[in-house]
């Protein structure tokens, strides 16, 4: 789900992914707050970060390139994308994606996953629980 509460997330071309429904193995290692944007990592050392989620909304090229990415932010800091797509007359409407990544904490760092458009454009993840899950593995310290 899409969270526009937070100021520079709180546009139709950026905004902050709300993990909704958390199923919790151990809390230990995860705590979730700020509406469900953002995850703290409370066990110093390496978690593997996976995301599938279908994108609704993407629009093809029919003018200047519209770009669209999914990026891992780390206390509020760009870390990576974990997806990007420059659209072409070939785009659909969904784009499915599937990407994983590690991420270090020092047992104080949160993350928080954020979607964004190049130049602006309204897209959203599509509403349905079945094409979207989210999870974190403690790998290693």
């Amino acid at each position: 789900m899409t969270n526009r509460d937070y100021s520079g997330y709180d546009q139709l071309h950026t905004w902050l992914f709300e993990f909704t429904d958390n199923n919790f193995n151990n809390s230990d290692y995860i705590s979730v707050s700020n509406t469900n944007t953002r995850i703290t990592l409370l066990k110093p050392g390496w978690y593997r970060i996976h995301l599938s989620v279908l994108l609704d909304g993407i629009e093809p090229n029919i003018g200047p390139d519209l770009r669209y990415f999914i990026g891992l932010l780390k206390d509020h800091t760009f870390v990576e994308y974990l997806y990007s797509l420059w659209t072409t007359s070939a785009a659909t409407q969904y784009q499915y994606l599937e990407s994983s990544t590690l991420v270090y904490s020092d047992g104080t760092n949160y993350i928080e996953i954020r979607g964004t458009t190049s130049p602006q454009d309204d897209f959203n993840i599509y509403n349905n629980d079945i094409y979207n899950q989210f999870s974190i593995d403690f790998v290693s310290t």
